[in-house]
């Protein structure tokens, strides 16, 4: 179960805002950071970072991690830290992966070949290095998020992809749902669309196994994340909010940086 909730809550963090990431074709680099509270029963009970970072207007790189806190840390002390980087096409090159449990420690790198994967895992001292293949193209749970980028998701539409994560496959099913008021510490009210997703296990012995999360997007912006939900027996209602965005761009500085340069080759000359 605890696995299951930092792969729940990471993967409705990353999926839904992945439209947000797609961007347009500029110049420079960027890096985008989104903060989330995660809280169940109005008290805080996890925090949760995304970073994208762009060059030349595309996406590179993906990292993202999540970590339990307060009364939820003790039944379900999670921490996963992810890395992954992206090719022009916005499909997954590599996929580095930190899982912290209690005191269980996995690593993962991760490579990508379209419908096979080559996994080199690390937990307690052994490592074992497979290949997984699957009959259609394989996402990770970062780039789930980029693969939507030319999805409008218009009222009654959906969308299906199939993810990895470390051990296991998953189907995703997306779902737009129509618009509905709420609530963020960033935003405050406003109006945002409903979509509706559910996690389903390809593999392993939860195989069959289905997970539905409830997300509210930016009904202006599309795929930019403000809210999600998922319910679990134990703890209840888990809610994510959008907390903080901000974003920096590094072209002055390598525009200051290139006449500096500039600058001492003439003086030298």
């Amino acid at each position: 179960m605890k696995r299951y909730l930092g792969l729940l809550l990471i993967t409705t963090l990353f999926f839904t805002s992945a439209e947000s990431f797609a961007g347009v074709k500029k110049r420079g680099s960027s890096t985008e950071t989104f903060t989330y509270q995660v809280t169940s029963f109005n008290h805080d009970v996890g925090t949760a970072f995304i970073k994208v970072d762009r060059k030349w207007g595309r996406v590179s790189k993906l990292e993202g991690s999540f970590k339990t806190e307060g009364t939820l840390q003790k039944v379900f002390p999670v921490e996963n830290k992810q890395v992954t980087y992206v090719d022009r096409r916005g499909n997954p090159k590599k996929t580095l992966q930190k899982r912290s449990e209690r005191s269980v420690i996995e690593n993962f790198n991760i490579k990508y070949k379209r419908q096979k994967v080559q996994v080199f895992y690390e937990r307690g001292g052994k490592e074992s290095n497979r290949v997984r293949k699957h009959p259609s193209p394989i996402q990770d749970v970062l780039t789930v998020l980029y693969k939507v980028s030319d999805w409008t998701a218009k009222e009654g539409t959906s969308m299906e992809l199939t993810m990895f994560s470390g051990h296991q496959f998953y189907k995703i099913r997306a779902a737009a749902v129509g618009l509905e008021q709420i609530w963020t510490p960033a935003r405050g009210l406003e109006k945002a669309r409903k979509v509706s997703v559910v996690i389903e296990t390809l593999s392993g012995p939860r195989k069959g196994e289905k997970n539905k999360i409830t997300v509210w997007v930016d009904s202006k912006k599309s795929g930019y994340l403000l809210k999600a939900a998922h319910h679990f027996k134990l703890v209840g209602d888990v809610v994510v909010l959008l907390k903080e965005r901000s974003l920096e761009k590094t072209r002055k500085k390598a525009v200051k940086a290139k006449s500096k340069t500039r600058k001492k080759k003439k003086a030298n000359k």
